[in-house]
Protein backbone atom coordinates (compact mmCIF):
# COMPACT_ATOMS: atom_id res chain seq x y z
CA UNK A 1 0.00 0.00 0.00
CA UNK A 2 2.95 2.65 0.71
CA UNK A 3 4.13 1.71 -2.74
CA UNK A 4 1.00 2.51 -4.22
CA UNK A 5 0.91 6.04 -2.04
CA UNK A 6 4.45 6.75 -3.39
CA UNK A 7 3.15 6.35 -6.63
CA UNK A 8 0.13 8.19 -6.85
CA UNK A 9 1.28 11.35 -4.48
CA UNK A 10 2.56 13.59 -7.47
CA UNK A 11 -0.97 13.38 -8.96
CA UNK A 12 -3.24 14.27 -5.58
CA UNK A 13 -0.17 17.26 -5.16
CA UNK A 14 -1.28 18.23 -8.56
CA UNK A 15 -5.07 18.05 -7.29
CA UNK A 16 -4.18 20.15 -4.42
CA UNK A 17 -2.05 22.74 -6.50
CA UNK A 18 -5.36 23.77 -8.40
CA UNK A 19 -6.76 24.39 -4.90
CA UNK A 20 -3.82 26.27 -3.62
CA UNK A 21 -3.76 28.57 -7.09
CA UNK A 22 -7.67 29.32 -6.52
CA UNK A 23 -7.69 29.80 -2.78
CA UNK A 24 -4.98 32.63 -3.53
CA UNK A 25 -6.85 33.79 -6.41
CA UNK A 26 -4.12 33.04 -9.16
CA UNK A 27 -6.97 31.16 -11.22
CA UNK A 28 -10.24 31.10 -11.19
CA UNK A 29 -13.21 28.38 -12.36
CA UNK A 30 -13.13 30.21 -15.44
CA UNK A 31 -9.27 29.81 -15.94
CA UNK A 32 -10.14 26.58 -15.38
CA UNK A 33 -12.71 25.73 -17.69
CA UNK A 34 -10.17 27.18 -20.57
CA UNK A 35 -7.86 24.80 -19.49
CA UNK A 36 -10.07 21.98 -19.43
CA UNK A 37 -11.27 22.99 -23.19
CA UNK A 38 -7.45 23.24 -24.61
CA UNK A 39 -7.05 20.18 -23.37
CA UNK A 40 -9.89 18.63 -24.84
CA UNK A 41 -9.46 20.35 -27.92
CA UNK A 42 -5.59 19.92 -28.24
CA UNK A 43 -3.72 17.90 -25.36
CA UNK A 44 -5.95 14.70 -25.88
CA UNK A 45 -6.06 14.38 -29.58
CA UNK A 46 -2.24 14.45 -29.38
CA UNK A 47 -2.49 12.10 -26.04
CA UNK A 48 -4.45 9.57 -28.22
CA UNK A 49 -2.42 9.90 -31.55
CA UNK A 50 1.21 9.50 -29.27
CA UNK A 51 -0.29 6.48 -27.83
CA UNK A 52 -2.12 4.67 -30.68
CA UNK A 53 0.59 5.76 -33.69
CA UNK A 54 2.06 1.81 -34.43
CA UNK A 55 0.08 0.13 -31.60
CA UNK A 56 -2.52 -3.10 -32.48
CA UNK A 57 -5.98 -2.14 -31.33
CA UNK A 58 -7.03 -5.60 -30.03
CA UNK A 59 -10.40 -6.94 -31.42
CA UNK A 60 -12.03 -7.22 -28.14
CA UNK A 61 -11.58 -3.39 -28.00
CA UNK A 62 -14.68 -3.49 -29.69
CA UNK A 63 -16.76 -4.02 -26.45
CA UNK A 64 -15.61 -1.49 -24.78
CA UNK A 65 -18.17 1.34 -26.23
CA UNK A 66 -21.00 -1.18 -25.33
CA UNK A 67 -19.72 -1.88 -21.59
CA UNK A 68 -19.46 1.96 -20.98
CA UNK A 69 -23.26 2.55 -21.99
CA UNK A 70 -24.08 -0.23 -19.83
CA UNK A 71 -22.03 1.11 -16.75
CA UNK A 72 -23.70 4.07 -17.35
CA UNK A 73 -27.61 2.58 -17.38
CA UNK A 74 -26.70 0.69 -14.45
CA UNK A 75 -25.91 3.70 -12.34
CA UNK A 76 -28.76 5.61 -13.52
CA UNK A 77 -30.97 2.77 -12.70
CA UNK A 78 -29.66 2.60 -9.06
CA UNK A 79 -30.45 5.88 -8.36
CA UNK A 80 -33.55 5.81 -9.96
CA UNK A 81 -34.17 3.44 -7.62
CA UNK A 82 -33.01 5.02 -4.69
CA UNK A 83 -35.36 7.95 -5.54
CA UNK A 84 -38.80 6.16 -5.38
CA UNK A 85 -37.28 5.36 -1.63
CA UNK A 86 -35.85 8.75 -0.88
CA UNK A 87 -38.44 10.87 -2.56
CA UNK A 88 -36.33 14.10 -3.38
CA UNK A 89 -37.42 17.07 -5.54
CA UNK A 90 -38.14 16.32 -9.15
CA UNK A 91 -34.96 18.44 -9.74
CA UNK A 92 -33.42 17.21 -7.68
CA UNK A 93 -34.24 13.78 -9.33
CA UNK A 94 -33.23 14.53 -12.54
CA UNK A 95 -29.71 15.92 -12.00
CA UNK A 96 -29.00 13.19 -9.50
CA UNK A 97 -30.01 10.09 -12.22
CA UNK A 98 -27.85 13.01 -14.74
CA UNK A 99 -24.91 13.20 -12.59
CA UNK A 100 -25.06 8.59 -12.19
CA UNK A 101 -24.97 8.75 -15.76
CA UNK A 102 -21.99 10.96 -16.99
CA UNK A 103 -18.68 9.66 -15.90
CA UNK A 104 -15.49 12.05 -15.45
CA UNK A 105 -13.33 9.97 -17.33
CA UNK A 106 -10.19 12.88 -17.99
CA UNK A 107 -9.99 12.57 -13.97
CA UNK A 108 -9.31 9.00 -14.62
CA UNK A 109 -6.47 9.43 -17.50
CA UNK A 110 -3.86 10.56 -14.75
CA UNK A 111 -4.31 7.32 -12.63
CA UNK A 112 -4.39 4.99 -15.75
CA UNK A 113 -1.45 6.97 -17.21
CA UNK A 114 0.50 6.30 -13.70
CA UNK A 115 -0.42 3.02 -12.57
CA UNK A 116 -1.56 1.11 -15.74
CA UNK A 117 0.25 2.08 -18.70
CA UNK A 118 -0.23 3.35 -22.49
CA UNK A 119 -2.06 -0.03 -23.16
CA UNK A 120 -4.69 0.87 -20.58
CA UNK A 121 -4.78 4.02 -21.77
CA UNK A 122 -5.33 3.51 -25.25
CA UNK A 123 -8.51 0.61 -24.04
CA UNK A 124 -9.81 3.49 -21.87
CA UNK A 125 -10.03 6.62 -25.26
CA UNK A 126 -11.84 3.91 -26.98
CA UNK A 127 -13.88 3.04 -24.14
CA UNK A 128 -14.51 6.48 -23.54
CA UNK A 129 -16.41 6.81 -27.20
CA UNK A 130 -19.40 4.79 -25.66
CA UNK A 131 -19.64 7.30 -22.63
CA UNK A 132 -19.56 10.59 -25.26
CA UNK A 133 -21.62 8.72 -27.56
CA UNK A 134 -24.82 8.16 -24.68
CA UNK A 135 -23.97 11.22 -22.58
CA UNK A 136 -25.25 13.75 -25.50
CA UNK A 137 -27.82 11.33 -26.93
CA UNK A 138 -29.65 9.02 -23.57
CA UNK A 139 -28.38 11.17 -20.79
CA UNK A 140 -29.33 14.69 -22.31
CA UNK A 141 -32.84 12.71 -23.13
CA UNK A 142 -33.02 11.64 -19.79
CA UNK A 143 -31.97 15.09 -18.82
CA UNK A 144 -35.00 16.42 -20.60
CA UNK A 145 -37.39 14.15 -18.61
CA UNK A 146 -37.00 16.05 -15.63
CA UNK A 147 -37.27 19.55 -17.31
CA UNK A 148 -40.21 21.76 -17.95
CA UNK A 149 -39.10 22.04 -21.34
CA UNK A 150 -40.96 20.01 -23.63
CA UNK A 151 -39.09 20.12 -27.13
CA UNK A 152 -35.31 18.88 -27.58
CA UNK A 153 -33.01 20.22 -30.03
CA UNK A 154 -31.94 17.35 -32.55
CA UNK A 155 -28.97 18.53 -33.07
CA UNK A 156 -27.44 18.61 -29.50
CA UNK A 157 -27.48 14.79 -30.09
CA UNK A 158 -24.50 15.22 -32.81
CA UNK A 159 -22.11 16.76 -30.30
CA UNK A 160 -20.90 13.50 -29.82
CA UNK A 161 -19.16 14.12 -33.76
CA UNK A 162 -17.66 17.32 -32.48
CA UNK A 163 -15.27 15.39 -30.15
CA UNK A 164 -11.85 15.81 -30.43
CA UNK A 165 -10.55 12.30 -29.54
CA UNK A 166 -13.19 10.10 -31.21
CA UNK A 167 -12.08 11.93 -34.93
CA UNK A 168 -8.39 11.69 -33.43
CA UNK A 169 -8.67 7.77 -32.77
CA UNK A 170 -10.73 7.34 -35.91
CA UNK A 171 -7.56 9.20 -37.93
CA UNK A 172 -5.35 7.45 -36.26
CA UNK A 173 -6.68 4.18 -36.74
CA UNK A 174 -7.05 5.27 -40.63
CA UNK A 175 -3.04 6.19 -40.67
CA UNK A 176 -2.00 2.37 -38.33
CA UNK A 177 -4.15 0.41 -41.05
CA UNK A 178 -2.70 1.97 -44.18
CA UNK A 179 0.78 2.00 -42.35
CA UNK A 180 0.96 5.56 -42.87
CA UNK A 181 4.25 7.41 -41.76
CA UNK A 182 3.96 10.31 -39.11
CA UNK A 183 7.19 12.50 -39.67
CA UNK A 184 9.63 12.23 -36.54
CA UNK A 185 9.71 16.28 -35.94
CA UNK A 186 6.00 15.48 -36.18
CA UNK A 187 5.44 12.64 -33.50
CA UNK A 188 8.09 14.83 -31.48
CA UNK A 189 5.15 17.63 -31.37
CA UNK A 190 2.55 15.29 -30.53
CA UNK A 191 4.92 13.56 -27.60
CA UNK A 192 5.77 17.31 -26.24
CA UNK A 193 1.91 18.32 -25.84
CA UNK A 194 0.86 15.13 -24.62
CA UNK A 195 3.10 15.69 -21.38
CA UNK A 196 1.35 18.35 -20.49
CA UNK A 197 -1.79 16.79 -20.52
CA UNK A 198 -2.08 14.56 -16.86
CA UNK A 199 -1.09 17.39 -14.93
CA UNK A 200 -3.22 20.34 -16.32
CA UNK A 201 -5.99 17.91 -15.91
CA UNK A 202 -5.48 17.32 -12.40
CA UNK A 203 -4.44 21.54 -12.02
CA UNK A 204 -7.59 22.12 -13.77
CA UNK A 205 -9.83 19.97 -11.54
CA UNK A 206 -8.64 21.37 -8.17
CA UNK A 207 -9.01 24.61 -8.98
CA UNK A 208 -12.84 23.81 -10.27
CA UNK A 209 -13.65 21.65 -6.89
CA UNK A 210 -15.61 24.21 -4.41
CA UNK A 211 -17.60 22.04 -2.56
CA UNK A 212 -20.34 24.52 -1.09
CA UNK A 213 -23.58 22.53 -0.87
CA UNK A 214 -26.02 20.94 1.35
CA UNK A 215 -24.68 17.24 2.79
CA UNK A 216 -27.75 15.03 2.27
CA UNK A 217 -28.00 11.00 1.92
CA UNK A 218 -29.26 11.05 -1.36
CA UNK A 219 -26.51 13.08 -2.83
CA UNK A 220 -24.03 10.48 -0.95
CA UNK A 221 -25.96 7.48 -2.30
CA UNK A 222 -25.57 9.30 -6.05
CA UNK A 223 -22.08 9.43 -5.12
CA UNK A 224 -21.88 5.97 -4.85
CA UNK A 225 -23.93 4.87 -7.71
CA UNK A 226 -22.10 6.06 -10.14
CA UNK A 227 -18.54 4.98 -8.41
CA UNK A 228 -19.13 1.85 -6.64
CA UNK A 229 -22.45 0.77 -8.89
CA UNK A 230 -20.12 1.74 -12.21
CA UNK A 231 -17.42 -0.64 -10.86
CA UNK A 232 -19.75 -3.23 -10.21
CA UNK A 233 -21.64 -3.55 -13.28
CA UNK A 234 -17.91 -3.19 -15.17
CA UNK A 235 -16.21 -5.90 -13.66
CA UNK A 236 -19.25 -8.27 -14.06
CA UNK A 237 -18.79 -7.79 -18.07
CA UNK A 238 -15.32 -8.28 -17.55
CA UNK A 239 -15.44 -11.67 -16.49
CA UNK A 240 -16.37 -12.48 -20.39
CA UNK A 241 -13.92 -11.20 -21.62
CA UNK A 242 -10.08 -12.26 -21.42
CA UNK A 243 -8.03 -9.69 -22.13
CA UNK A 244 -4.54 -7.96 -20.88
CA UNK A 245 -5.06 -7.16 -16.38
CA UNK A 246 -3.68 -4.05 -16.97
CA UNK A 247 -6.61 -3.17 -19.30
CA UNK A 248 -9.08 -4.57 -17.20
CA UNK A 249 -7.83 -2.78 -14.37
CA UNK A 250 -7.51 0.57 -16.29
CA UNK A 251 -11.52 0.30 -17.33
CA UNK A 252 -12.58 -0.36 -13.59
CA UNK A 253 -10.97 2.46 -12.75
CA UNK A 254 -12.52 4.44 -15.23
CA UNK A 255 -15.62 2.78 -14.91
CA UNK A 256 -15.65 4.02 -11.19
CA UNK A 257 -14.77 7.61 -12.45
CA UNK A 258 -16.37 10.56 -10.28
CA UNK A 259 -19.32 12.95 -11.93
CA UNK A 260 -18.73 14.50 -14.72
CA UNK A 261 -18.43 18.34 -15.56
CA UNK A 262 -21.48 17.90 -17.88
CA UNK A 263 -24.03 17.07 -15.35
CA UNK A 264 -23.76 21.08 -14.26
CA UNK A 265 -24.51 21.79 -17.81
CA UNK A 266 -27.34 19.76 -18.09
CA UNK A 267 -28.66 20.79 -15.01
CA UNK A 268 -28.16 24.28 -16.27
CA UNK A 269 -29.96 23.48 -19.50
CA UNK A 270 -32.57 21.50 -18.07
CA UNK A 271 -33.53 23.80 -15.16
CA UNK A 272 -32.59 20.86 -12.47
CA UNK A 273 -30.93 21.32 -9.06
CA UNK A 274 -27.72 23.14 -9.45
CA UNK A 275 -26.53 23.50 -6.37
CA UNK A 276 -27.01 19.46 -6.13
CA UNK A 277 -25.04 18.90 -8.93
CA UNK A 278 -22.44 20.81 -8.36
CA UNK A 279 -21.88 19.61 -4.77
CA UNK A 280 -22.28 15.82 -6.46
CA UNK A 281 -19.26 16.70 -9.41
CA UNK A 282 -17.09 18.33 -6.17
CA UNK A 283 -17.51 15.76 -3.35
CA UNK A 284 -17.27 12.84 -6.25
CA UNK A 285 -14.24 14.30 -7.40
CA UNK A 286 -12.62 14.63 -4.03
CA UNK A 287 -13.72 10.94 -3.09
CA UNK A 288 -11.61 9.66 -6.20
CA UNK A 289 -8.75 10.83 -4.42
CA UNK A 290 -9.67 8.83 -1.66
CA UNK A 291 -11.09 5.43 -3.40
CA UNK A 292 -8.73 5.06 -6.32
CA UNK A 293 -5.82 4.30 -4.07
CA UNK A 294 -7.76 1.97 -2.74
CA UNK A 295 -9.20 0.23 -5.65
CA UNK A 296 -6.03 0.04 -7.21
CA UNK A 297 -4.15 -2.04 -4.33
CA UNK A 298 -7.55 -3.97 -4.21
CA UNK A 299 -7.05 -5.11 -8.09
CA UNK A 300 -3.39 -5.45 -7.91
CA UNK A 301 -2.72 -6.41 -4.39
Amino acid sequence: MTSVIFQIFPVIMTFFTGMILRQFKVVSSKDSDFILRLIFYAGIPCLIIKSFYNSKIEKEFIFLPFTAVFVLCFSGLIVLLLSYLMKPQAKTKGAAITGAMIMNTGFCLPFIETFYGSSALMAVLIFDIGNAFFVFTGTFIIAGKFSGQKKLNPLHFLNFLKNPPLLSILLISIINFFHIEIYPQLMSYFEFISQMVLPLIMIAIGVKFNFTGKISKFLFLTILSRMAGGFAAAFFVLLFFKTDPLIKAGILICSAAPIGYNTITFAVLKDLDNEFAASAVSLSAFSGLLVYPLVHFYIIG
